[in-house]
């Protein structure tokens, strides 16, 4: 998960780099929920080991269903179907749902927060923790999804003759997203040096460029409000 992670956070800093803001912030929503999944593995290892390869399979019946109705000439070099024993199907659609919208953990982000919340042992991490699952993670949906602010926030202006739009790179959510990446990457990282006991050098250099960027990025909020 944490290699997913690091690919998911590399790709957010290069879509930064050209501005592309509200893209790298839709990977950000992607980017929260793979962090926290990674923290609630540690607090329940034994539904991960369970449920992770059930899901899989269930995944692998959904898309055997949904290639049996494709023309043959979508399927060239595709697998044999395989096929499966309906009533383990039955098992799994009641666990993960019927077109596999339920993630492996059965739990929605905020009952999976609640979970995995007495990690952050400082009071203020905690709080920004649950500032991220309540006010972040709604925001980068808005984004991620065709809603109503989505659409809007690409009207530059309206007039007699239509619209402007915005096509291509700007500057929109783009402080906004480069602090929530570094933050929620820097809680991957922080975990995967507690978890397999790095050595104590190796946290060290990480909280320091961890605090320094906390740093950095308050500078920065501080000058944009002056």
């Amino acid at each position: 998960m944490f290699a997913r992670t690091n690919g998911t956070y590399w790709a957010i800093v290069e879509l930064l780099r050209m501005a592309f803001g509200e893209q790298a912030a839709m990977l950000a929503r992607s980017l929260l929920e793979d962090m926290v999944d990674m923290h609630y593995i540690t607090v329940a290892p034994d539904a991960a080991v369970e449920r992770l390869p059930k899901q899989h399979e269930h995944a692998d019946m959904l898309m055997t269903d949904a290639l049996k109705g494709q023309p043959a000439r979508f399927l060239e070099g595709v697998d044999p179907l395989q096929t499966y024993e309906p009533q383990r199907r039955e098992e799994f659609d009641k666990l993960f749902g019927r077109y596999g919208d339920v993630g492996w953990s059965g739990l929605n982000i905020h009952q999976r927060v609640a979970a995995i919340e007495n990690l952050w042992e400082e009071s203020g991490e905690r709080d920004m923790l649950n500032f991220f699952r309540a006010v972040v993670q709604r925001a980068h949906n808005q984004t991620l999804h065709v809603s109503g602010s989505a659409l809007a926030s690409l009207i530059r202006s309206e007039d007699d003759h239509g619209l402007r739009l915005k096509f291509g790179p700007g500057p929109e959510h783009m402080p906004a997203t480069a602090f929530a990446a570094f933050w929620i990457y820097s809680q991957a990282v922080r975990l995967i040096l507690e978890r397999f006991a790095f050595p104590r050098d190796t946290k060290s250099v990480f909280y320091d460029l961890y605090f320094r960027g906390l740093r950095t990025f308050n500078s920065y909020q501080a000058t944009a409000r002056e």
